[in-house]
């Protein structure tokens, strides 16, 4: 898997998943600006730019610590999940139900990153996440090609009630016996933004849709920018073969470290 600076290395700018992510992005109103950075020092000028040279220190200690790799590796591990959701679609496509599964556990990753990225009150920590590009930025994805293309504007709290209790089932296979140690609350603080970010990006499917499909082989937008029908779906399944979970975990943890460097100086 490597570590947060290794991984941050590997992702340039001309990477593929770094270019569709910062499609999305530059369409989802109110999203980050993506910087570019490969290295923590880098992270530091884009959130600290006038950090001293201890903290830059602590920084590059901080992404390179325990906190910092197990934000990495669940990253990489629904990634994974990903990836057998979509070789299982090679046979045959997924159902709306089994879409809906997948969100919600990514929903509940995205509620474990708050966990780890925060601390206080479940609201705090939401709030922590929030404050960092790569945690509004893993938000939009999430509305974006998990939730709004496959399967357009949903009620976020009743996807979750009805697919709960197995994906957190799969969440432990995925994550460990402690992966859901704290998280309930925080996604209960967490489900108020996911609606908001959720019913933003079903507004704007089409124009997501078009940014997006440059990226699947195979499907090209029409003269009037529009795509072809079922392209949503198929846009959908190419992210899940994208590693953008671990990508975006890598530059969650290397912001978190840049925050707690700049909270300790």
């Amino acid at each position: 898997m490597g570590t947060v600076p290794e991984t941050l290395r590997a992702f340039g700018d001309g990477t593929l998943v770094v270019r569709a992510v910062g499609a999305v992005l530059s369409t989802f109103p109110a999203a980050p600006i993506l910087v570019p950075y490969r290295t923590v020092d880098d992270a530091v000028n884009a959130l600290a730019p006038e950090a001293s040279d201890a903290v830059r220190a602590a920084a590059l200690a901080f992404a390179d610590d325990a906190v910092a790799s197990g934000i990495l590796a669940m990253g990489a591990a629904i990634d994974g999940a990903d990836r057998r959701l979509a070789r299982e679609a090679r046979s045959r496509p997924p159902e709306i139900e089994s879409q809906a599964a997948d969100a919600v556990l990514k929903a509940l990753g995205l509620a474990w990153f708050a966990h780890a990225t925060g601390t206080g009150d479940p609201t705090a920590r939401v709030e922590a996440f929030r404050a960092l590009p790569a945690g509004r930025s893993l938000l939009a994805l999430w509305a974006t090609v998990d939730v709004a293309l496959p399967l357009g504007g949903t009620d976020v709290a009743r996807m979750v009630s009805q697919h709960r209790d197995t994906e957190t089932i799969r969440w432990v296979a995925i994550g460990g016996e402690r992966a859901v140690d704290g998280i309930v609350p925080i996604w209960e603080a967490l489900v108020p933004t996911l609606q908001k970010v959720v019913d933003t990006a079903a507004k704007r499917t089409e124009s997501l849709a078009a940014v997006l499909a440059p990226f699947v082989p195979g499907l090209i937008p029409t003269d009037g920018g529009a795509t072809p029908a079922g392209a949503s779906e198929q846009i959908a399944l190419q992210s899940d073969r994208m590693p953008i979970y671990k990508w975006l975990a890598a530059r969650l943890a290397a912001e978190h470290a840049v925050s707690r460097a700049t909270a300790g100086a």
